[in-house]
């Protein structure tokens, strides 16, 4: 990869880290620490983290993607 393709990716990346931690504390969701506490820890990675949302309707999946692009 080219370092300028690779400066823009970073880039866009940095400027959607700080979008979402400076919009994104879960408020709206009640409960679900433990989820909470994973989903900041993924934002907050140096890397790029994947999480995959699994379970019974009415879960709060939707509700945390919604706060996240919020």
């Amino acid at each position: 990869m080219n370092s300028f393709l690779k400066q823009s990716l970073m880039g866009l990346w940095k400027k959607a880290l700080h979008d979402i931690n400076s919009t994104s504390t879960f408020e709206e969701i009640v409960g679900h620490d433990d989820i909470k506490q994973i989903f900041a820890k993924a934002i907050l990675s140096k890397r790029p983290v994947h999480l995959l949302l699994v379970g019974s309707p009415g879960s709060a999946k939707s509700m945390f993607m919604t706060e996240i692009f919020k």
